[in-house]
């Protein structure tokens, strides 16, 4: 729900008493104990950018979610929705023009004592609310208090509210500077100085930058946008892999692993199910019409499809359970606060030993897997350390800049390659089961037989490129 609010905020003495107003009488005084939480980017985008808040309030006659977005001086656009543990997919779509892909996550805790007092015209109609706010205000370890009166016009306008402020100016009640209670909640955290960077940072900014990309790709997900799943299943891997290599920096996070992986297998389903159907596609769009024989896009195609929309109703049935929004509520603590160890104070030059042992794993991989090159679970082992030694060097690129980055992007050569041998060997296998049905039916197999041969010499291009592509990720002086 969209409401527009006309307001104006005003310092509150301690001895301050509201005048008598000739814009209207004061009705009867309510009084509300209020608590709410507001969101931000770890590096306060909504504070910074003056455009927006976000809050999520219990108590008082609108609790609930809210976004208050500003429209003009004195008028704000404040978009409501109902109270629950997770910010609200409209919500966060109302702030993706500010916050992108990062993650929102708690900053400032507000304890609020309310006294709320309408004020009626002649008839009785009301044209304005008082409200007088005793708050307690807490960010980052910081306790603030503070007083204040905000003057909202209801069935008035600014002409009214000018009227008002006249009035409360005479009885000494000011305009305050004060933008808003989150922006006094957290201007000791916005103010902080900066501080150089450690092993902890440096990760904790990675890893926040993944959960962000969970968060913003959930409403896509459900609604199929285009490539928000994979998306999606990409940062729940890049989350997994950096957890486990640089593990040693920090404390216990009691089956959020697992939790993630069990998102991740959800989410993989979907998108291995939409490579399968963009790689069988292609390629019967390439056969021959003179090799095509029986009902084989139909059945192939007709199969993929059923297999793609089961795997898209199991994912939404997940994400509308209880283990789906505590792994979320679990994941926006890890960003709002990693339980990290002594080891995270270190200096960022201590990841480097992390980061090679990766590449260390790969190497005793793949020398296993050259034992038995036609072993595909060799070299999809091979893949699945290619892909850690990639996001760990990604990790780290804001601190160590371009050799990092020039290393991942190495790992990702490997990991595309091999990734592709992998996608042959899953489209084999459902060919094998496809051709099988085929027979059954009286059906001819030849135009299952094309497209294996086919499936199988991409693979073998792409095993060729790939342990090339590994090779020269290995070599001596450039792994990370």
């Amino acid at each position: 729900m969209d409401v527009a609010e006309i307001e104006r905020k005003f310092d509150a003495p301690p001895d301050a008493v509201l005048p008598r107003l000739r814009a209207g009488a004061y009705g009867p005084a309510r009084e509300f104990a209020l608590h709410a939480v507001y969101f931000d980017t770890p590096g306060l985008i909504l504070l910074r950018s003056g455009r927006g808040t976000l809050r999520r309030r219990e108590g008082g006659h609108d609790e609930g979610w809210h976004v208050k977005l500003a429209v003009r001086p004195g008028e704000r656009l404040e978009v409501h929705a109902p109270l629950g543990p997770l910010i609200p997919d409209e919500l966060r779509a109302r702030l993706a023009d500010l916050v992108g892909t990062e993650p929102l996550i708690p900053v400032a805790t507000l304890l609020t004592r309310r006294t709320e007092t309408d004020v009626l015209d002649a008839a009785g109609g009301i044209v304005g609310t008082v409200f007088r706010d005793e708050v307690t205000a807490e960010a980052a370890g910081t306790v603030t208090r503070w007083a204040e009166i905000e003057v909202e016009a209801v069935g008035a306008g600014a002409a009214w509210l000018d009227e008002v402020t006249e009035e409360f100016a005479a009885a000494g009640i000011h305009v305050s500077s004060n933008v808003s209670k989150y922006a006094v909640a957290v201007a000791p955290l916005a103010n902080a100085p900066a501080v150089a960077a450690t092993a902890g940072s440096v990760i904790g900014d990675y890893v926040r930058l993944q959960v962000g990309a969970v968060q913003a790709y959930a409403a896509g997900v459900r609604a199929r946008t285009d490539d928000a799943v994979h998306k999606s299943r990409v940062a729940t891997r890049r989350l997994r892999s950096v957890l486990r290599t640089f593990a040693p920096l920090f404390g216990p996070l009691p089956g959020l692993r697992r939790e993630v992986r069990w998102h991740a297998e959800e989410l993989g389903a979907v998108r291995d199910a939409e490579v399968l159907q963009e790689s069988l596609s292609a390629f019967l769009a390439e056969v021959p019409a003179a090799d095509v024989h029986g009902p084989v896009a139909a059945r192939i195609l007709g199969s993929l499809a059923a297999t793609h929309a089961e795997a898209r109703a199991g994912l939404v049935r997940s994400m509308d359970t209880r283990r789906y929004t505590e792994l979320r509520i679990a994941l926006r603590n890890l960003a709002a606060a990693p339980p990290l160890t002594a080891r995270a104070a270190a200096d960022p030059d201590t990841l480097v030993g992390l980061v090679r042992r990766t590449s260390a794993r790969v190497a005793q991989a793949a020398a296993a897997a050259a034992d038995d090159p036609g072993n595909p679970a060799g070299w999809h082992d091979v893949r699945k350390l290619a892909k850690a030694a990639r996001y760990a060097n990604e990790a780290i690129v804001p601190w160590s800049g371009a050799p990092a980055e020039e290393a991942a992007g190495r790992w990702e050569a490997v990991t595309e390659l091999l990734g592709t041998l992998q996608d042959t060997q899953v489209a084999r296998e459902r060919l094998r089961e496809l051709a099988h049905d085929a027979a059954r039916a009286g059906e001819p197999t030849h135009t299952y037989e094309v497209l294996l041969e086919r499936e199988r010499a991409a693979g073998a291009r792409a095993l060729a490129e790939g342990r090339d592509a590994l090779a020269a990720a290995l070599e001596p002086g450039l792994t990370s």
